[in-house]
């Protein structure tokens, strides 16, 4: 396994620590069919249009995104291209499962990623917050390079077989908390799919949940407690008030109609590119943006 748990007692003394293999159990995260997301949001790419293809290299060369993306300090950033009602293909999807094959490429992180349009049956057993959370942990957990499960007792763990979000955001942080200087990257694409009177008040609370734990993170690193960097990325590509509302201004980005890149097109090979010169000015001290 390419992770270490210590094992360790709770502080009680008097309980076992949780097993890991129960953690996964209770996730119960299939890891191939996050995968299989991933692949159809890559395939999606080849119905891509020359304007749409523009459009989504606009985002990658947009100041903004630069900015979240080569900032030393933990961030969230949501990209709305929900300027229309017509539904149509963004190219959001393509864009981001992109960019964490190139970051896998580049061994600067694996990022976590879900895609929310792939999950919206009542079915579906990773519908909604919960699931969002389920597939966090799960693919968090393999990027520890060590980490203790003492904070996380038994009952949390039958709150966590029974999706409890108050267990699956505890669990959550509780595991990041014990990084000291890594970068993490979140990706939750087509956010406002789960604008609905069933799931809205939930995704609002992950998504001040995930703030709150970005501005601990910065105020940590301010300290000198923790270098732990988390980029929290969304995208939004249907028209939704709730939505934009779960994000301050300051965390959007709005794809303009109008908006183009160099008429050249969007492909993985040339993300691969400007990602590197984004990497190696971030080393260097200069800024591209």
């Amino acid at each position: 396994m390419p992770w270490v748990v210590q094992q360790q007692l709770l502080a009680s003394g008097s309980q076992p620590q949780i097993a890991l293999d129960d953690i996964f159990e209770a996730l119960a995260v299939d890891i191939d069919v996050l995968a299989n997301d991933a692949n159809a949001a890559f395939l999606r790419g080849a119905s891509l249009d020359m304007c749409s293809q523009d459009r989504i290299a606009w985002v990658f060369h947009d100041p903004r995104f630069q900015s979240w993306f080569r900032s030393q300090d933990s961030a969230m950033l949501l990209i709305d291209a929900s300027i229309t009602d017509e539904l149509m293909n963004s190219g959001l999807s393509y864009f981001v499962v992109s960019l964490a094959q190139v970051l896998r490429q580049m061994a600067v992180t694996s990022p976590m990623m879900f895609f929310c349009g792939y999950h919206t049956s009542p079915e579906d057993p990773l519908q909604g917050a919960i699931g969002i959370l389920r597939t966090l942990n799960s693919q968090l957990i393999p990027q520890l390079e060590s980490f203790s499960l003492a904070f996380f007792d038994s009952k949390s763990l039958e709150d966590l077989r029974q999706f409890d979000i108050f267990a699956l955001s505890h669990l959550f942080q509780g595991l990041l908390e014990q990084d000291q200087s890594s970068v993490f990257f979140i990706i939750v694409d087509e956010i406002a799919t789960y604008d609905t009177p069933y799931h809205s008040d939930d995704i609002r609370d992950l998504v001040h949940f995930l703030r709150d734990l970005t501005q601990k993170l910065n105020a940590e690193c301010v300290r000198n407690q923790r270098q732990t960097v988390l980029k929290t990325l969304m995208t939004c590509s249907t028209c939704s008030y709730n939505a934009r509302a779960w994000f301050f201004d300051d965390e959007v980005l709005t794809i303009p109609l109008d908006a183009h890149g160099q008429n050249q097109g969007f492909n993985e090979l040339h993300l691969s590119y400007h990602t590197q010169q984004l990497l190696d000015a971030d080393v260097s001290g200069v800024d591209t943006a």
